[in-house]
């Protein structure tokens, strides 16, 4: 199966190399472009497509701020909080409760 990104994302073979190491069976995950601010997501795997109920054109064309998982339950700080961790360059970990398409 080709290897489909968005327009945002530059020509080259890193990512290549990391969809190719990390795409498999439950491995559910988006890349995005770091470079540009809104964070556009450049690539994201069936798995996560069928995880949330999103078809894979709906998510690359969103920003990876998980905005779009939000529901009732939520919290904007928690987004606000997501957004501040990816700008930065170092490992993060938060808990967050993420909703379905449906």
């Amino acid at each position: 199966m080709p290897i489909r990104r968005g327009l945002s994302a530059p020509q080259n073979n890193f990512i290549e190399t990391i969809i190719k190491r990390c795409d498999g069976p439950g491995r559910n995950f988006v890349l995005a472009n770091a470079v540009l601010d809104e964070l556009p997501i450049i690539y994201c795997n069936d798995g996560i497509c069928k995880l949330y109920g999103y078809s894979r054109a709906t998510l690359m064309q969103t920003s990876s701020d998980c905005k779009f998982f939000k529901g009732e339950r939520t919290s904007a700080e928690t987004l606000e909080t997501i957004l501040r961790f990816l700008h930065e360059p170092n490992e993060q970990q938060i808990d967050i409760v993420l909703y379905k398409h449906d």
